[in-house]
């Protein structure tokens, strides 16, 4: 008796849950920057995606990191930087946390 069928997530919308539980949404009107990107993407680096995004009112670039096993110090010192870079031209360092297995910049 009964049972329904069982809606599918999308890994975009478990995303996209995630990332509202932390005050983000990504622009997903936006069309992906190239093939193979997702809406909201404007960029795919050599640790992940970069994407469009808006939190408390302000734009923001949210990165993803993707592929960090083994290179957890790469990342530790990207943040390093970053948050010591001011300079006009540059998006400014806002926080970073993880949700295992993604690292988030």
């Amino acid at each position: 008796a009964g049972g329904g069928a069982v809606a599918q997530v999308s890994a975009a919308d478990l995303l996209d849950q995630f990332l509202a539980s932390r005050g983000y949404v990504i622009a997903r009107e936006i069309s992906g920057a190239g093939p193979n990107l997702p809406a909201g993407a404007v960029g795919r680096g050599g640790f992940g995606i970069v994407y469009r995004a808006r939190k408390n009112g302000f734009e923001v670039a949210l990165k993803m990191a993707e592929k960090v096993v083994g290179a957890e110090r790469v990342v530790e010192a990207e943040i390093g930087v970053l948050q010591m870079l001011e300079h006009p031209s540059l998006v400014r360092f806002f926080e970073a946390f993880s949700h295992p297995p993604k690292q988030w910049l």
